[in-house]
């Protein structure tokens, strides 16, 4: 890989927007879990007969849940239990 700059700036670079994709969908969960709650307590005002909130309701949770699952799929396969080029214990003891 060293010999392909462009390649390792370019994968660095979609590491680091998937990773703040992930960090950035943080913010967006809480809303939906506060909106929820409220839905809840006034039996159904907030969300259940309004169009418009279940719609940004919907689509904050979707942003949310799918940024954050092109993170977690990266970092699992990022652990050095998966890196094939190590020797197995180094991989299961990293330094």
């Amino acid at each position: 890989m060293n010999q392909f700059h462009s390649i390792e700036k370019l994968d660095t670079a979609i590491l680091y927007v998937l990773e703040l994709a992930s960090s950035l969908s943080v913010l967006l969960l809480p809303p939906g879990l506060i909106a929820s709650m409220a839905d809840l307590l006034t039996k159904g005002s907030v969300l259940t007969d309004n169009l418009i909130m279940q719609h940004i309701w919907a689509w904050t949770q979707y942003l949310a849940i799918d940024a954050s699952v092109a993170d977690t799929i990266t970092r699992t396969f990022r652990h050095p239990v998966f890196v094939l080029d190590r020797d197995l214990g180094k991989a299961w003891h990293p330094k």
